[in-house]
């Protein structure tokens, strides 16, 4: 959004809020997925479900948080995309993302499940879908703190690099 931003006098978070959308949006296509393969095996919907509804919010805040804070110290640190893009294929390998933490821990990856912050990230959406209840308290805790972590990067930096961005451009 380079040349948007150039050129016309909108807000930053615009741009910040359409990034988010988009994913929220594949989230949504997905979550949707779910339930259509749900209803064709028989599974009856319950409102169980709707207990994935606070990781779904704490995940879509985060996004926002994690999006700020990449463009604005991604505008500034070309090489910064490169690194996340490296880092991300790393975690997702030992991200329970594709099968069961329990499968990691049978084969004695159990740091993995534990070390990796990911994996809370993404339980208190999955364990809510599955289980029809709320995530253990530790999961919601750690993206508490991510929230915590990732706020106050977001604020240090659209502080202190958000009037010069436009020149990083």
């Amino acid at each position: 959004a380079a040349g948007y931003l150039r050129q016309l006098p909108l807000p930053r978070m615009v741009f910040i809020f359409r990034v988010v959308m988009v994913q929220t949006t594949f989230l949504g296509i997905g979550l949707a997925t779910s339930v259509a393969v749900m209803a064709a095996f028989g599974v009856p919907p319950s409102w169980g479900v709707l207990t994935a509804l606070p990781g779904i919010l704490m995940v879509l805040a985060l996004g926002v948080l994690v999006v700020t804070s990449i463009s604005f110290l991604g505008s500034r640190y070309r090489d910064l995309q490169h690194g996340i893009a490296m880092l991300l294929q790393l975690l997702f390998v030992i991200t329970p993302i594709l099968y069961p933490p329990a499968m990691l821990v049978e084969r004695g990856l159990e740091w993995a499940v534990h070390v990796n912050p990911l994996t809370a990230v993404i339980e208190v959406i999955r364990h809510p879908l599955l289980h029809n209840d709320f995530a253990p308290a530790l999961h919601y805790q750690i993206v508490g703190g991510l929230l915590v972590v990732n706020a106050l990067i977001a604020w240090l930096a659209v502080r202190f690099l958000g009037k010069r961005m436009i020149f990083w451009l």
